[in-house]
């Protein structure tokens, strides 16, 4: 009915913003820049005992809102955005309140300086300048942040340890050279005083890192209890992670079998040496990936599959150091 579909459209988008409010690097790299007169693009996020009380009380309220609505009146569609965002509340009380990533896994913190100084340096939501103020105001709150950081966390797995302070070494690098040197000349000044105290912070919390929270090793397994329901709430399959992992099993013993037949006369191994002599080596990966872009877009044009954008701002990068940490 109407009434009801205006209803859990404002809760779907009270939701939205609020939870994209409550990360403000998400909010950037989402493009959502203002949230009820703040700027978003000049904060980061709080990691302060008060600020994870206030993302628990907020998917708390959203919970008891969803949980209240009358969702056999919505239309198809709108009953599973219901379910997805049941799933995202769920999913974040979760974590907040039983896994508690930010007490354990001091990449979180890492990765969210990084994204929060690349975004607004690569995403033309703003004139350069603009952009730039939000950096240095970002730079500004680092301190602060990694004072959270090393607050609230208790012990972490070797693993995470070791990638947050290479990932790190990604972001001094950021901050002291790419940054630095595209700073516009009228800003100059104001980002080496916030760059100077940031690096300091930086590499002060790389340290710490390494000398104190390397004693408090811990496993990165999260055990049935905790793994269980986020895998339910993350993957939604219908399945217990027992049965995904017979699929899985199973599955791969039946790919293993058709490369076996695929491969004939030669074995996979050798099959698959042949296969990777005619790929790109590490130092020509770039190239030739620059190569495939053009070559793709020029098949696109040429062949009028689609109209492309008028702007060509397409480009073939590596990947930031502060990002690498999954590969």
């Amino acid at each position: 009915m109407p009434g009801e579909k205006q209803e859990f459209s404002q809760l779907t988008e009270a939701f939205i913003y609020g939870s994209l409010a409550l990360s403000p690097v998400s909010a950037t790299a989402a493009g959502y820049h203002r949230h009820r007169e703040v700027a978003l693009d000049e904060k980061l996020d709080d990691f302060s005992h008060n600020g994870i009380q206030e993302q628990r009380l907020f998917y708390a309220v959203q919970r008891g809102k969803l949980d209240n609505f009358q969702l056999d009146a919505l239309s198809p569609e709108d009953r599973a955005d219901a379910a997805l965002i049941k799933d995202q509340i769920e999913l974040a009380l979760l974590d907040i309140n039983r896994i508690q990533s930010f007490r354990h896994n001091p990449t979180i913190y890492v990765e969210l300086i990084g994204n929060a100084l690349f975004n607004p340096y690569v995403l033309e939501y703003a004139p350069k300048d603009a952009r730039y103020r939000h950096i240095i105001k970002r730079l500004a709150a680092i301190p602060i942040l990694l004072e959270q950081a090393r607050a609230n966390l208790v012990d972490s797995p070797e693993v995470w340890n070791r990638v947050a302070r290479e990932e790190n070494d990604g972001n001094i690098a950021l901050v002291d050279q790419t940054l630095r040197a595209a700073a516009p000349p009228n800003l100059k000044s104001d980002y080496d005083r916030a760059a100077k105290r940031a690096l300091a912070a930086l590499r002060d919390f790389n340290n710490y890192l390494k000398t104190d929270l390397a004693k408090q090793t811990v496993t990165w397994r999260l055990g049935k209890e905790k793994y269980d329901p986020k895998f339910k709430l993350t993957l939604d399959t219908g399945k217990t992670p027992s049965e995904v992992l017979s699929d899985a099993e199973a599955a791969l013993k039946d790919t293993r079998a058709e490369m076996v037949k695929l491969a004939a006369p030669q074995s996979v191994p050798d099959a698959l040496k042949r296969i990777a002599d005619k790929h790109a080596t590490p130092e020509t990966y770039f190239e030739e990936a620059r190569r495939d872009l053009e070559s793709a877009t020029a098949f696109v044009k040429a062949r009028h599959l689609l109209a492309l954008p008028s702007g060509d701002n397409l480009k073939v990068v590596p990947t930031p150091e502060f990002m690498r940490g999954g590969y």
